[in-house]
């Protein structure tokens, strides 16, 4: 089995991919329950179509949950479909682009540079 990684400081966040298509939120917080309180379950869709993605995101309300999901995550399984598991490392991801192209920005930084340039465009 390949190392795990060490849980970032603060990390209460997961990443979940080959979810079934067609889950839930619900069954996606059933499942890792196990580990600990879920406070949130993010599932990707696609803008177009409305369809999910196959993977999403997890917060757990306790850090040491994230770390037991990561740990544990051979035994979990969602709607019969076994997950993989990592720490949300909160980098913006290498496909997430703005209608222009250019890469996302997740900062505050970049929010309140968006509304400057839409405030010229008037």
């Amino acid at each position: 089995a390949a190392p795990r990684r060490a849980r970032p400081d603060g990390c209460r966040t997961v990443f979940v991919k080959n979810l079934p298509y067609d889950v839930a939120p619900d069954a996606v917080r059933q499942a890792f329950g196990a580990c600990g309180k879920v406070a949130d379950v993010r599932l990707a869709t696609w803008q177009h179509t409305g369809r999910q993605k196959g993977f999403g995101y997890v917060t757990f309300v306790k850090e040491l949950a994230a770390e037991c999901a990561v740990r544990d995550q051979a035994t979990l399984s969602v709607k019969g479909r076994k997950v993989f598991v990592d720490y949300d490392d909160d980098a913006p991801k290498k496909s997430f682009r703005a209608a222009t192209g250019q890469p996302w920005a997740k900062t505050r930084v970049g929010k309140k540079q968006r509304r400057e340039d839409k405030s010229l465009k008037r």
